[in-house]
């Protein structure tokens, strides 16, 4: 899967109210060994051998836990540099095809869990209390793509429901079969405001021309 950057780091910027979910998590993240290249000398004649090198381990690979200020958008988490809401961001994780695993209590940190996505890669995450686990788990698992199609099979089932199984019948004609005209003055039941911001400019620096279709 091929993302833009600037694109991703547009989006992770946006303001709080775009967001569904953020706050401080621990990440897990593996810190790799330190190495150091050691040189023999010729007992000979003093001088260094170029072809006798070795590489001598430091310290071995580890993974420590680093606070990160985290934003999920839909099905994408966003994870800053540091703990810093103003941090600058440094990387996603695309929320698909994943299952999630709470940890047994007496771990560092106190509350985490692991999204374990198919094909064996994992990413480990936690929070200081329970109810700070809990939100974090019912935001994540509402917007996988799973629960998101259960939801719009939902709808669609109700629609059809309400139109009787027609297809084609729209809402003007339903009201018409009801006998139900619309009064102009009457105050209507639902308002839809639709808005966008932030549209990127094409290759030429022209801006968008939006189109909504309801």
């Amino acid at each position: 899967m091929r993302f833009n950057k600037q694109e991703l780091h547009t989006l992770a910027t946006q303001p709080s109210q775009e967001f569904d979910k953020e706050g401080v998590l621990f990440l897990r993240e593996r810190q790799e060994g330190f190495f150091r290249r050691t040189e023999r000398r010729d007992s000979k004649r003093g001088k260094k051998s170029k072809s006798l090198r070795d590489l001598s381990c430091y310290s071995g690979a580890n993974k420590v836990s680093v606070e990160r200020w985290c934003r999920l958008r839909g099905n994408l988490l966003f994870y800053f540099k540091n703990s810093d809401q103003w941090s600058e961001p440094v990387g996603v994780l695309v929320l698909e095809q994943y299952t999630i695993k709470i940890d047994p209590p007496g771990l560092d940190p106190p509350f985490g869990f692991t999204i374990a996505f198919e094909g064996g890669l994992d990413q480990h995450l936690g929070v200081n209390t329970a109810e700070e686990r809990d939100s974090w788990l019912e935001a994540i698992q509402s917007v996988s793509y799973n629960k998101m199609r259960a939801k719009l099979i939902e709808l669609q089932q109700k629609i059809e429901m309400k139109r009787g199984h027609d297809p084609d019948l729209d809402v003007h004609m339903w009201r018409l079969r009801r006998g139900n005209t619309v009064d102009p003055s009457e105050l209507p039941i639902c308002e839809v405001s639709l808005s966008c911001d932030n549209l990127l400019c094409d290759g030429h620096g022209r801006p968008p021309n939006p189109i909504v279709i309801a």
